[in-house]
């Protein structure tokens, strides 16, 4: 047999051999001028040649706490040692039931129940399993319709594309999809044109909103809200959008999931982003930094409603994945969460997310390609521009330049149709922060389009 290692593939430049279908690409992609990345040290990376990268994409965007985190890996290897696998299917363990209880500590007060899966796309899938089989327990079982907006990015099953705003162009090919849904818009204030400046603003995307729900409310389930467009360019939703629409929820008895997969564990420097507002709302969609992105993990909460709805009609959610609640994914979950605590992770991303706000718009504003700075917490975006004045962005193909030129400076950072999305990790310091903009300053004075 000819057998051929990755290091010869690689040097030949040969994509006969190589076996591996990378996400959303197709199967020519010449994938040799890629990283092959082989280590990982707190937030830097290394590639085969041992060249060193500064990561501030997080992986993809689920590593919160650096690469070879020891109590992490401690906790890994001690659950691996005693027991791998318990399937939770018929049977539950001391990790499942303590790793429940510690999401649970950090969520919003009405949270109950955690249900475990093994992605953030899962979770969300599921959501809408909770939603339409709570209505059907209600003597409601017309009522299915999703609510989503349309910047939002939910994930990549059936379930999460199919109330994903920003993949409806992507659907018809693999199409019939599980349900209807309805995509609105509004909550993004800086595009808004209200006659008034917000918080004053005329609320017309929450009054919108609420004439679809009287339209339509004999066959509304429920609304999904990311609270964050961060697919979108991190378009921060306002704070009067996203309590009209709980208000909503509220007035008209609906369902109200928030996708926290992103922004959750203290991403924006809450430990969910929801607790900003004080909102409470029936469903939590976890996945990233749920156990700092060490092995495939989700999860959903849900509140005392929907666990009494469930109860009290004996009702049974069809849904489970051999991997939920995986022990050693639950392990690096309960170390996580704990060092989350214990390094007050959250004071950290909000002084390092305004330190890094502010370098960025001190030092990169000037570029004629740069526009806003914009974003909450260590996440944010870089919005590009053909030239700020003209409102034309930059093509997929120039973002994707400057991408591949901060590699070659050793950054490593992730796009949007719109521009650079940063997202250092967690426990990132001044000098980490100072390093990483040193890099896109020196970058953005040697390019021009």
């Amino acid at each position: 047999m000819n057998t051929l290692n990755l290091r010869t593939v690689i040097d030949t430049g040969s994509d006969v051999n190589y076996p591996v279908w990378h996400p959303f690409s197709n199967t020519t992609r010449n994938y040799f001028s890629m990283l092959n990345i082989t280590k990982g040290e707190g937030i830097y990376l290394y590639d085969i040649n041992n060249r060193k990268y500064l990561d501030a994409s997080s992986g993809l965007w689920n590593i919160s706490l650096g690469y070879g985190n020891k109590k992490i890996e401690d906790y890994i290897l001690k659950q691996l040692n005693r027991l791998p696998y318990c399937s939770l299917f018929d049977y539950t363990n001391p990790t499942v039931v303590l790793a429940a209880s510690k999401i649970l500590s950090i969520l919003p007060p009405n949270m109950k129940k955690i249900f475990f899966t093994c992605s953030g796309s899962e979770s969300i899938e599921l959501s809408i399993k909770i939603m339409r089989k709570f209505w059907a327990l209600n003597g409601h079982p017309e009522k299915k319709l999703i609510v989503s907006l349309n910047g939002s990015y939910h994930g990549t099953y059936y379930g999460s594309i199919s109330i994903s705003g920003i993949e409806q162009e992507f659907v018809n090919d693999i199409s019939p999809l599980p349900g209807e849904a309805i995509f609105i818009n509004g909550g993004i204030c800086r595009k808004c044109k209200c006659s008034n400046e917000y918080p004053s603003c005329d609320s017309n995307c929450v009054y919108n909103l609420e004439e679809i729900i009287k339209k339509n409310i004999d066959k509304i389930a429920g609304i999904v809200i990311e609270p964050i467009l961060a697919s979108k360019g991190v378009e921060v939703l306002s704070e009067k959008f996203i309590t009209g629409v709980y208000n909503i929820c509220q007035k008209y008895q609906l369902l109200l999931a928030i996708d926290e997969v992103a922004v959750g564990f203290f991403r924006t420097g809450e430990s969910f982003y929801i607790k900003k507002y004080g909102i409470e709302p029936d469903i939590i969609c976890m996945g990233k930094g749920i156990n700092s992105g060490y092995l495939p993990m989700g999860a959903v909460s849900v509140n005392s409603r929907i666990v009494e709805a469930y109860s009290s009609t004996d009702g049974v959610i069809t849904h489970g994945s051999t991997q939920g609640g995986n022990l050693l994914s639950c392990a690096a979950c309960i170390a996580s969460i704990e060092q989350y605590e214990v390094m007050n992770i959250g004071a950290n991303v909000k002084a390092m997310g305004d330190h890094l706000k502010k370098q960025l718009s001190d030092r990169l504003l000037y570029h004629p390609n740069v526009g806003e700075i914009r974003g909450e917490g260590l996440l944010l975006e870089v919005e590009l521009f053909i030239n700020k004045n003209s409102g034309e962005h930059l093509t997929t193909e120039q973002i994707c330049t400057i991408q591949e030129i901060l590699k070659n400076n050793g950054l490593i950072v992730y796009r949007s149709d719109v521009g650079l999305t940063i997202l250092p990790m967690l426990i990132a310091d001044k000098d980490n922060i100072n390093n990483l903009v040193d890099i896109l300053d020196y970058t953005f004075k040697h390019i021009s389009f």
